[in-house]
């Protein structure tokens, strides 16, 4: 599949507007919304790759940036995952309003801190999707995760051990059904590029459980 660059997009959501990146080609097998985890960094280069690599798998991409540019200045903002995840509700609800996106299965993909954003918009403020995977995820920026029925693929990289700890323990409060937790051992001790094999978890991950409707 040729990649495109996509469409940069508004999105209007409370009372901010919100910059995103929209790649949708004909016969998606799905879209995938991937949250930007490094406030402050525009369109950071890992999420980018993730959604370049995702789209070659099929898949349709909104990158979003949840926090306007003065906002992300302010680094108070770029650890505050309420509002963080009820912005990303509100970026669910405008793509269910949208006629070319409102028919497409949802996935979530969120990395670092945007993980703790992704579990937090799907456990506690109800915002729907289908599948979520999370990259390294920092899920120790939230607590009380619960049981829950959404899909979610934990995936980080042995060689951090305050990670695999948190993740472990995001695991078990998830709880076994419909979750599964896959660590990467990194040769170089970790690296801002993600690995093949992490998109193609990811990416079978998202094909098998925003079609069954698990």
């Amino acid at each position: 599949m040729k990649h495109r660059s996509g469409r940069p997009v508004e999105l209007g959501v409370g009372d901010a507007v919100l910059e995103g990146r929209l790649t949708l080609e004909p016969g998606v097998r799905g879209l995938v919304v991937v949250v930007n985890g490094d406030w402050g960094v525009r369109y950071a280069s890992r999420e980018t790759e993730i959604a370049e690599s995702l789209e070659r798998e099929g898949f349709g991409t909104l990158v979003i940036e949840l926090l306007t540019p003065d906002e992300g200045a302010d680094r108070s903002n770029r650890f505050a995952t309420d509002l963080l995840a009820d912005r990303l509700g509100g970026v669910t609800e405008w793509l269910d309003s949208r006629e070319r996106t409102a028919d497409l299965d949802l996935g979530l993909f969120g990395v670092g801190p945007g993980a703790a954003t992704v579990l937090r918009a799907v456990d506690g403020r109800g915002t729907d999707a289908g599948a979520v995977v999370t990259l390294d995820g920092r899920v120790d920026l939230i607590d009380g995760l619960e049981s829950r029925r959404v899909p979610t693929l934990l995936v980080v990289d042995g060689s951090n051990d305050h990670l695999l700890r948190s993740n472990r323990r995001a695991y078990r409060a998830l709880g076994p059904d419909h979750h599964r937790h896959v660590v990467l051992w990194s040769e170089d001790g970790g690296s801002a590029t993600v690995s093949a094999e992490a998109i193609s978890l990811a990416a079978s991950w998202f094909e098998t459980h925003l079609h069954d409707g698990a």
